[in-house]
């Protein structure tokens, strides 16, 4: 099945990595039918690196408006009936697009696998652990956390204008809230191989951990309170909402604020007091093993 699949590349200040980015989506082994890069009011070299490629990809300028609003303007001005999500400073592997196609016969939205590199500290480099292959129905399981990663993503247009595009008044966190939009009454497709290279880096807004734990919570909740959502056994709804405690707790003790990560640990033990990986959880924190 031939799909015209257009790109969309949010951009701000990524002058370091844009051009990796632009490069990774021209070398695929199929080719897409558009790369549009929103050039999110950098203030960096970001605009005249992208300036060498724009007999090859369509440039769109606009005042700083955030990831959200990027990604929406991207999808508005595309043409294909694909879209395929690329953040700046991630990089594709050349048969991402191929494989991916393939998948469109049978779902509406795929995901891939992806290599962590970068600042990863202690997170393992392939993202996805083979047994823990997410395919078909995979609302449930988004509850527990986010694992598709945006940068991995292909999808029909026509579900993503269905389901709203991204919440532009979400700040960091859309991704997983689109994802249970796209999910709830959709089947999800995925590749098992590593098609994305997801780059950690510092200062992004992942490392903010007070402002990521208010919009897991923004999130989670407005989950939740879904049609699905409120169909939920009790219990379920509890652990869903520890899971997400838990993550915030890991994240506050990464970056050593262990007021906050016990904090949560209270929080989630609250709501499931005889979850074992919880317990187990807050033990490697005390231990200093996070």
């Amino acid at each position: 099945m031939r799909n015209d699949i257009s790109v969309v590349i949010p951009a701000y200040n990524v002058e370091d990595y844009i051009v990796d980015a632009v490069e990774s989506v021209l070398n695929q082994t199929l080719h897409a039918s558009e790369i549009i890069v929103v050039n999110d009011g950098s203030t960096d070299n970001t605009s005249n690196l992208l300036s060498k490629y724009c007999k090859k990809i369509t440039i769109i300028h606009q005042k700083n408006a955030g990831l959200a609003a990027s990604r929406n303007r991207g999808v508005k001005e595309a043409r294909g009936n694909v879209i395929a999500f690329l953040d700046a400073d991630d990089i594709w592997m050349p048969k991402k697009l191929q494989m991916q196609n393939e998948k469109l016969n049978s779902f509406d939205i795929v995901y891939s696998n992806c290599i962590n590199f970068g600042e990863i500290g202690g997170l393992p480099e392939i993202a996805i652990r083979s047994y823990k292959v997410r395919e078909g129905d995979v609302w449930d399981d988004l509850l527990f956390g986010n694992f598709i990663t945006a940068s991995s993503v292909v999808m029909k247009k026509s579900l993503f204008e269905q389901a709203g595009g991204f919440n532009e008044t979400y700040r960091s966190c859309e991704d997983w809230d689109l994802w249970f939009r796209c999910s709830e009454n959709n089947s999800v497709g995925y590749c098992s191989e590593p098609l994305v290279k997801y780059r950690f880096r510092s200062g992004s807004l992942s490392k903010n951990h007070i402002f990521m734990m208010k919009m897991r919570e923004l999130v989670i909740t407005r989950a939740l309170q879904s049609q699905r959502g409120q169909l939920l056994p009790v219990q379920k709804r509890r652990n869903a909402l520890a899971s997400t405690w838990v993550c915030s707790a890991w994240s506050a003790a990464r970056a050593r604020d262990y007021k906050c990560a016990f904090r949560c640990y209270g929080q989630a033990l609250f709501l499931a007091p005889f979850n074992g990986r919880i317990w187990y959880d807050l033990a490697r924190t005390i231990a200093g093993r996070i």
